[in-house]
């Protein structure tokens, strides 16, 4: 049986358990919050490296992503490739000259491209397999018709109204190329004007009223491009007869920008440009780029030695057909202060461990 004294005791011993649990005491609180500090500051440093090294790999991987797109652009443009025959003289003064790919001299590069002893500027005309090309309908002469106005003086080709025609209405080329019958004689020209001739009666070979029949083809007037020091071409007896061929063609020009500091490409007959190759963030600076020229014949081995910078002064023998590409690249002052936060950050994590 319980006894009174059992219930007392029973109380006084609940009273004492209640009194217990009221809280911590100010050191228990201390020694916790210490505790909790350095776990925490473990996690943050943790996490903090954890972001940066995956941004870094970001940017790693995003600037591989960029460099791959501009080669892959630059290698599109290099397969297409003519040679130009004759050579053309760049510069009018018969220092070098233009087989279709070529290197230029500081004094005749662009202003905005770093032309020095780490960047040099290189010069290529390319033919576009975007658009069909087309054939020339009549005889016409470079001497006698480039660079003159008049319907005796056009160069006409065959056309229609649809949209993958060399010329149309909505698109047009700013420089074509006209490859003989032969293949062997190929030449470019900047075009001033054109006009379409759809469904007309007169033949565009000799200019005679055919009526009931129709044609339909492009009356073009064209002109020697300039050379890089913005002097005309010297004009050659060059008569393309029919069957030769007429591609949508571009000359441009491959460097370091200096003003965009950027591998840039710039049409001459547009004046457009693109950077090719920029470094995502900013994080690298482009210290050096390089494009030089090789030519191979089978089973050659391909080597540094291979290839050669040059503005072709002589004659080249054979056919250039690979181009290689050398940038360099080093950390810009702004991924030099994170690559030290981030030692900082890898420093104040093992320190967190030890402790």
């Amino acid at each position: 049986m319980l006894t009174e004294g059992f219930y007392l005791k029973r109380f006084q011993f609940l009273k004492d358990k209640d009194r217990r649990d009221l809280g911590f005491t100010a050191i228990e609180i201390l020694i916790a919050v210490a505790l909790s500090t350095l776990v925490a500051a473990g996690a943050l440093s943790f996490l903090f490296y954890f972001f940066a090294q995956f941004n870094l790999f970001d940017q790693w991987s995003g600037s591989h992503q960029d460099s791959s797109l501009s080669l892959e652009q630059i290698q599109n443009d290099l397969r297409n490739i003519v040679l130009l025959n004759p050579a053309e003289d760049l510069s009018a003064t018969n220092d070098f000259r233009f087989y279709g790919v070529a290197t230029l001299a500081a004094s005749v590069a662009p202003t905005y491209c770093a032309a020095d002893a780490n960047f040099n500027v290189a010069l290529t005309t390319s033919l576009s397999r975007k658009k069909r090309p087309e054939k020339v309908l009549r005889v016409w002469d470079e001497i006698a018709s480039s660079g003159k106005s008049g319907s005796t003086h056009e160069l006409r080709l065959t056309a229609d109204a649809t949209t993958d025609s060399l010329f149309n209405s909505s698109n047009s080329p700013k420089e074509i190329t006209i490859i003989d019958a032969d293949r062997f004689y190929t030449r470019r020209y900047k075009v001033i004007s054109y006009k379409m001739n759809i469904g007309t009666t007169i033949d565009p070979v000799d200019d005679v009223d055919r009526a009931p029949n129709t044609f339909n083809y492009v009356s073009v007037l064209v002109e020697n491009t300039k050379t890089v020091t913005g002097l005309i071409n010297p004009k050659r007896r060059a008569v393309f007869v029919t069957s030769s061929e007429v591609f949508e063609s571009a000359t441009e020009v491959y460097c370091y920008n200096k003003n965009t500091k950027t591998i840039f490409r710039s049409n001459l007959a547009t004046g457009v440009g693109a950077d090719l190759f920029q470094v995502r963030g900013l994080d690298y600076d482009i210290v050096a780029s390089k494009f030089l020229f090789a030519k191979t014949s089978p089973k050659q081995r391909l080597e540094n030695a291979t290839f050669f910078n040059s503005t072709f002064a002589t004659a080249v023998a054979g056919c250039i057909n690979v181009m290689k590409v050398e940038i360099d690249l080093n950390p810009s002052a702004a991924e030099k202060k994170k690559q030290s936060f981030r030692a900082l950050m890898r420093s104040t994590k093992k320190w967190c461990a030890r402790e």
